[in-house]
């Protein structure tokens, strides 16, 4: 029953597009390409700055621990 029901779903999202234009469906397609494109650069970005961050507040509290000891 819940194997019929999603497959049907499937089928009306796939059969709605194809009322409108061709041309539109193109236009969302990449857009949607270009968002996706967009939020991977994004994440490697906030991802790196992250890694930074840590490093470097890791360096700091390292530098500052050890130098009260010399």
């Amino acid at each position: 029953m819940f194997g019929k029901k999603a497959r049907l779903d499937r089928l009306e999202t796939v059969k709605a597009p194809m009322k409108s234009s061709m041309r539109e469906n193109e236009l969302v397609y990449t857009y949607v390409q270009k968002l996706e494109r967009a939020v991977v650069v994004v994440r490697s970005r906030i991802q790196v700055i992250v890694l930074l961050r840590i490093h470097y507040f890791n360096g700091v509290t390292k530098t500052q621990a050890v130098q009260p000891e010399i």
